[in-house]
């Protein structure tokens, strides 16, 4: 088992507890590995809202507040810019960070309760036929309760990343499972460019859009 410190836990500036045997912090880590997150975005980043956000952030805040409703309702939020480096993918992980945090007493660490796809990194891996994802993998992108799918249409896909998409995609919807999509194309016409017409259409009217336009903060 890992050895936690201070100084690597989410609560250490609100919590007095010996952090080798919390159980709080060794759930959310465990959800936080199940899901997918790259390590080095466990600690979501804090974000400085410029002029021309503060209405999608307050809106981003309102839905992460809020996010136990956004999951059982089944919801869709599309987080989209042209620019890149301006708060997307980290508010994506800020908003199932707060459904581990409010969930994380009442869901076992076997499954996880998020997944974070990286869309680019997922269909590569998917025509990997000789050494595939695993089923249980798969399946949990299928299952869980909220999944991100970060940066779609990041290039141009092919039939066959097409259909997979869709099927997951599908899956999910038809199930009432929530989705949040990140993207750097803001109208569904050039989505659809790059991942179909028809699976950009299902998930445009799907999905509350919600565009950033701060410049990169990176």
């Amino acid at each position: 088992m890992d050895t936690f410190t201070n100084s690597n836990c989410w609560y250490k500036d609100v919590c007095s507890n010996d952090c080798n045997t919390c159980v709080k912090y060794t759930v959310i880590k465990s959800l936080m590995k199940l899901s997918g997150i790259p390590e080095s975005l466990h600690h979501p980043i804090k974000l400085n809202c410029n002029a021309q956000d503060i209405k999608q952030f307050e809106r981003l805040q309102d839905i992460k507040d809020n996010v136990d409703g956004f999951v059982e309702d089944g919801d869709n939020l599309f987080i989209c810019s042209e620019h890149t480096g301006n708060g997307k993918t980290s508010w994506a992980i800020k908003i199932m960070y707060k459904l581990f945090e409010l969930e994380w007493d009442v869901w076992g660490p076997v499954e996880p309760l998020g997944m974070f796809i990286y869309v680019p990194e997922f269909l590569t891996s998917l025509k990997h036929f000789d050494n595939p994802l695993s089923d249980s993998y798969l399946e949990n992108i299928k299952k869980a309760p909220l999944v991100i799918w970060d940066d779609i249409g990041a290039g141009k896909i092919s039939e066959y990343d097409y259909t997979q998409l869709l099927v997951y995609i599908n899956v999910r919807q038809q199930a009432s499972r929530a989705n949040i999509f990140t993207s750097n194309y803001i109208t569904c016409e050039e989505l659809a460019e790059q991942i179909s017409s028809r699976l950009a259409s299902r998930i445009f009217n799907s999905s509350e859009i919600i565009e950033l336009k701060g410049k990169d903060r990176r």
